[in-house]
Order: structure tokens, then sequence, then C-alpha cells
């Protein structure tokens, strides 16, 4: 049976004229505003919070591979840089010692 504000009035009501109106109202207040089905234990939250890690936790493991993708990524690029400086380097010194051969030639 769904509790309505028409039921809770008439429970009221009905409780006041047995007990007195101020002792009613005492006890109304500790009731929930909603059915107590809608009310939530603590072993509910305790539930909930258990739910709550083990997501956290995923996604944490989820952030974890991904900093260690872009930890790998990170190395093959630098790898790759130092390789294309090293390419660049010994080219420009074989230009210059070529150059500088040549004017010795010629020179």
């Amino acid at each position: 049976m769904a509790i309505t504000e028409q039921s809770r009035h008439q429970m009221l009501d009905a409780l006041s004229a047995a007990i007195g109106e101020g002792p009613a109202m005492t006890l109304a207040e500790h009731l929930p505003p909603v059915g107590w089905g809608d009310v939530a234990t603590k072993q509910d939250l305790a539930h909930l919070e258990a739910r709550l890690d083990l997501r956290f936790e995923a996604i944490d493991h989820r952030f974890e591979s991904i900093d260690h993708r872009f930890d790998a990524l990170s190395k093959q690029i630098d790898a790759e840089i130092h390789k294309a400086l090293y390419k660049s380097s010994v080219g420009t010194f074989l230009a210059l010692g070529v150059f500088i051969s040549a004017l010795r030639i010629w020179g």
C-alpha cells in the first residue's frame, strides 16, 4: 500500500486523538517523509561505497594503463628524435668534411 499525504494526515489525526497532539507530532516527526522502503540503511550505504570503490579502482587501473602507454610512446618519440638528430649531425659533418677537403684540394 502506497503511503500518501492524505493517509499520513489521517494517521496523525487518529494518533492525536489517542495520545494527544504534542506526543503525536513528536512521533510523526521521527517518521521518514517517504515510505520505509525508500529509506537507505547503513548497510545500503556500505554496499554503495564498496561498489563505488571498485569503480574508482577500475578507473585508476585504466589511467595507469594509459600512463604506461604514454610513457612508452614518449620514449619511442625521444628515440626517433635522437636518431634523426644523429643522422642529420653525421650528414652535416660529412658534408662539412667534404667541403673542407674540396677547399684544400682546390685552394
